[in-house]
């Protein structure tokens, strides 16, 4: 992930999205099978990855929205 954030920040977030959006999918329908502690630490691990991007790129707003659509195609 942080290799994706470095060298290709869009892509990095996306990955970081998709995965905080399969890990709530997991823990919704009730198939993760860690503990909740884990699920918080996964989870919060994966916000502070896309929160900090979106502070540290220019344009913020724009790589907010990006975080939250899925590429085309």
């Amino acid at each position: 992930m942080a290799s994706l954030i470095i060298h290709t920040v869009y892509e990095g977030i996306v990955a970081t999205y998709s995965l905080t959006t399969f890990l709530r999918f997991l823990h919704d329908s009730g198939r993760w099978s860690g503990k909740p502690e884990s699920y918080r630490a996964v989870n919060g691990i994966l916000t502070d990855i896309i929160c900090l991007d979106m502070r540290s790129a220019p344009g913020g707003a724009e790589t907010a929205n990006v975080a939250t659509t899925a590429p085309a195609g």
